[in-house]
């Protein structure tokens, strides 16, 4: 079960009926690397111009 935002969701839905599923911890790896990059990048951006 993939508990996340309403498109994510209406997504999952989709991607399971035609055939390729979204499990949870696919969902989960590829949201905390992107997360964690994000975070990274905007925190050398705030340190580099305000610091």
């Amino acid at each position: 079960m993939l508990v996340s935002a309403s498109a994510n969701v209406v997504m999952a839905r989709l991607s399971e009926r035609s055939g390729s599923p979204i499990r949870f911890w696919h969902f989960m790896r590829c949201g905390a690397i992107t997360t964690t990059m994000s975070l990274v990048l905007s925190s050398v951006y705030v340190w580099l111009c305000y610091l």
